[in-house]
């Protein structure tokens, strides 16, 4: 069977699959999860089934009037600015044959170097409109995310698998002195930042952990995304953790420096940071409070308590248990969070003025 790219087009929308499905190990969104690179491919499905519609390629080689576009593709929707099929238009101009010729070829050049890969979205950056046989062609395309579409007299035609560098369309989009969208690459440059200070957060966060846990950690990619163990394989990992720390109040200890070693936020973290949270729910609020009032507890330990009290699960789970939390100690979370961390993250300051501050 041969798989074209209208089987992979159409089954990519009837699944569904919208650019921020899926989250990476820091459960924020990135580029390539957020783009959900699908290699839907069948072993005999090759370049020579990726081919625009017959009509849009007579089209695109018609040598009729052409003009090119520079489109923006994550501006505010809401924003009143001119728009080629719902993207907004960041400058076009009308080419003359030589520079149309250069056009087209750019974007034959992308459908032959198509690499069977298509991602579940559409963010184009290009496009052209060609005027032919008594209709207007649109070309759409998105380098980053493999595809080209094509409207006739703006209603949708088809389309086909596109691949390759932007570069040619980009210095004849420049000639032109039209403006180039760079929100792609600011994307980029801005999880690079995020990745490198989540690699420096789990320098601090991985030597804290348990040696059951960090079993699981090594061999459970899952866990390192953010899904976290549930069901049976918590249950499991629990008994791991007592049979590696038999001690009830060491375990405690441990659970909430490893939910205090964490990147920092209280929201917007990497979710596997819950497992500490998951964890600590075996345990009764009395037992967790008194390791928290431990004198010589550390900020790591103050910290992870915090997060722990003010977290989603006690507030559902243990909306009685807030009462159990001891004047003295709200006091003292309520201090180590207001002089901790990050001194402008307002929502973790709101969180404990509302919870140890409020009661």
């Amino acid at each position: 069977m041969t798989v074209t790219y209208k089987d992979r087009w159409q089954a990519i929308r009837a699944w569904g699959l919208g650019g921020s499905y899926f989250s990476n190990a820091t459960n924020k969104l990135s580029w390539v999860t957020r783009m959900l690179i699908l290699a839907l491919t069948a072993s005999c499905a090759h370049a020579a089934s990726n081919a625009l519609p017959p009509e849009a390629q007579l089209a695109l080689h018609s040598g009729g009037q052409a003009v090119i576009y520079s489109l923006e593709p994550w501006d505010d929707p809401e924003k009143k600015v001119p728009r080629l099929h719902g993207f907004e238009i960041l400058g076009q101009a009308t080419l003359n044959p030589a520079q149309a010729s250069s056009a087209v070829a750019a974007f034959d050049v992308a459908i032959r170097g198509f690499d069977n890969v298509i991602a579940a979205c559409f963010d184009p950056r290009h496009a052209i409109r060609i005027q032919a046989n008594g209709h207007t062609y649109d070309f759409l395309l998105c380098y980053s995310c493999h595809q080209l579409e094509v409207y006739r007299d703006d209603k949708a035609l088809g389309g086909a698998g596109a691949a390759g560098s932007p570069k040619k369309l980009n210095e004849l989009l420049a000639s032109l002195h039209i403006p180039l969208s760079h929100s792609l690459e600011a994307l980029q440059a801005s999880e690079r930042e995020e990745q490198k200070k989540t690699a420096e957060a789990l320098k601090r966060w991985l030597p804290q952990m348990p040696a059951s846990i960090r079993h699981v950690w090594d061999v459970n990619a899952q866990f390192r995304m953010g899904m976290n163990p549930y069901g049976k394989a918590l249950s499991d990992l629990n008994d791991a953790l007592k049979a590696e720390i038999p001690d009830r109040r060491e375990r405690i200890r441990r659970l909430l420096v490893l939910y205090g070693s964490g990147e920092g936020p209280w929201s917007g973290f990497g979710a596997y940071e819950l497992i500490s949270d998951d964890l600590l729910q075996d345990y009764a609020t009395e037992d967790i409070v008194a390791v928290a009032q431990a004198p010589d507890a550390n900020d790591a330990l103050l910290e992870g308590a915090a997060r722990y009290l003010c977290g989603w699960n006690f507030s559902r789970h243990h909306p009685q248990d807030f009462k159990l939390i001891p004047t003295q100690l709200k006091a003292r979370l309520l201090e180590h969070t207001l002089h901790s961390g990050d001194l402008e993250d307002d929502e973790r300051r709101k969180c404990a003025m509302q919870v140890f501050g409020g009661r």
